[in-house]
């Protein structure tokens, strides 16, 4: 066979064998759910999932948890941007990159809020624009009109 063709077979597997990407939470008696971590707010952590649709979860049940995305993290009365949070081999915590070369390791029962940020110019956008070039048609019509 030549390995032009072997390429050709291995390829279609390999994307077949990659698992989907997504955020995974690890229970304390060991399951596994994967997701999206939507909010971390008053001791329970909501999960969306493909096949239980969303999930709440008591805090004290989570062992750790793996993000996939950048998310806002309040703890302590401070909050803070995380570029990346990973799974922590410490029961009950998680650990936290911010940019700097050390990763902090953060208690889960310490978190107050924690939630994917929304780009504040996402308010800015498409509609806005028409709608604030529509009222300075308009007024610039009165204003020939009244004339």
């Amino acid at each position: 066979m030549s390995s032009s063709r072997l390429v050709l077979i291995l390829i279609p597997l390999l994307i077949l064998s990659v698992p989907a990407l997504g955020d995974t939470l690890w229970l304390n008696n060991g399951d596994r759910i994967s997701g999206t971590i939507e909010l971390l707010e008053g001791g329970k952590l909501v999960m969306k999932t493909e096949l239980a649709g969303r999930v709440r979860i008591d805090v004290e049940d989570v062992g750790t948890f793996d993000v996939v995305n950048a998310m806002l993290i309040k703890a302590g009365g401070e909050a803070e941007r995380a570029l990346s949070v990973s799974a922590s081999k410490t029961a009950g915590t998680i650990n936290v990159v911010n940019g700097g070369p050390a990763i902090t390791e953060l208690k889960i029962d310490q978190i107050q809020q924690m939630l994917e940020p929304k780009p504040i110019i996402e308010d800015w956008t498409g509609r806005g624009r028409e709608t604030q070039q529509r009222l300075w048609t308009s007024k610039t019509r009165k204003r020939v009109n009244a004339t």
